[in-house]
């Protein structure tokens, strides 16, 4: 028997060696189907291989420094343990098409550090030229710990998942959501019937 292969999509936000986040598949139809990252009180989206991410935002400098310090143009509206991805770096390729760790953020910087919380050193990369761009991760707050994960149950129909989930170990029980995708960066957990009336509403 054959199968195709695997491709490494990006680092886990929750590390797998403290309690692994559970992957759930989400089908609109035939050609659009997405695979959720649910780990602890959040939740990430995959598609076509890929994590899917906010605006980007260009990328005016890197430094040659451990660790390496980037900066935008403009605001970019981090904080520190975001994780974000980097592309299109002239000169500085060794950055292109790698995730990190955004740390001492400032308005239009950030220090580059890896998912595991170690400094990525430039030091010995090539000097940055032009262009380049960075993208958050976009990621959603969801109500499930890590723990609970194991015993979360859903269905869905169409752009929404509706979720049930009690841990048969510990009693702990949680409200049903809806978890509803109204854009590609627009997802929601609802839990109560007028939110979702009025979420609806404003879409």
């Amino acid at each position: 028997m054959s199968r195709a292969g695997t491709a490494f999509v990006g680092p886990t936000k929750q590390l797998a060696s403290s309690a692994p986040p559970r992957l759930i598949t989400f089908r609109f139809d035939i050609l659009t189907n997405f695979v959720l990252e649910f780990g602890d009180q959040y939740m990430r989206i995959i598609y076509q291989g890929a994590y899917i991410t906010e605006t980007p935002v260009s990328i005016s400098g890197v430094t040659n420094t451990n660790p390496g310090v980037v900066t935008t143009l403009l605001p970019h509206g981090y904080s520190d343990g975001d994780v974000v991805y980097v592309a299109n770096v002239s000169g500085m390729t060794q950055i292109n098409n790698r995730f990190f760790t955004v740390t001492n953020a400032t308005t239009y910087s950030f220090q580059l550090f890896d998912s595991f919380g170690s400094p990525v050193s430039t030091l010995t990369f090539g000097a940055y030229a032009s262009s380049g761009t960075v993208a958050r991760i976009y990621t959603v707050v969801s109500p499930y710990a890590a723990v609970d994960l194991p015993y979360l149950k859903f269905t869905q129909s169409a752009d929404v998942m509706s979720l049930c989930c009690v841990n048969q170990q510990t009693g702990t029980e949680y409200l049903p959501y809806d978890l509803e995708r109204f854009s590609d960066t627009d997802w929601e957990f609802v839990g109560s019937p007028s939110r979702r009336a009025s979420r609806r509403q404003r879409h």
